[in-house]
This record gives structure tokens, sequence and C-alpha cells, in this order.
């Protein structure tokens, strides 16, 4: 995260030179290009080493708004309706 915030500074300071005509058109560009590519890799690392939430208590196997539903567990629950199947 820390990385993607000094990216996002670093372009924030470039848009404001840019903006009062102390760096030419062309290294703006070229530096807005560099830091939102580190901003994309930032992204990128920060979403892989997050850790996967784990199910809520009340819904242990899915179906809560804040986690997605598994298809099937061997509990016999329908995990798209929180309700149990019928034995067919």
């Amino acid at each position: 995260m820390a990385d993607y915030q000094l990216a996002a500074t670093e372009l924030a300071l470039a848009c404001d030179k840019q903006g009062r005509g102390l760096i030419p058109p062309a290294v703006f560009t070229r530096r807005r290009q560099d830091m939102l590519g580190l901003m994309r890799a930032a992204v990128t690392v920060f979403r892989e080493r997050r850790p996967l939430m784990p199910h809520p208590p009340w819904a242990p196997y899915g179906g809560s708004i804040f986690v997605p539903s598994a298809p099937e567990h061997p509990g016999g629950h329908d995990d798209s309706t929180g309700q149990h199947r019928s034995a067919s």
C-alpha cells in the first residue's frame, strides 16, 4: 500500500508542476505513465497478498452478501438460498 501511496503522491506533484508550467508536456506524460504503471503494479501485489476473508459465523458455507457462496457443500444446504435441500 505504501508503494501505491508514494506513486500517487509523485503523480500529484507532477500534475501540480505541469499545471504551473514547470515541466515540459513530454516529461509530464512520461512521468504520468511511469507513476500509473507503478500504481497498477502495487495494486496487483496488494491484491495477491491480501488474505482470503473467512466466512462469517452466520453464513459458514457462504450465502452472505459479504462472501461469495460456495457452489455446494456436504451438509446438504442449498447455498444460493440458504435453505436445506430435500433428499430427492
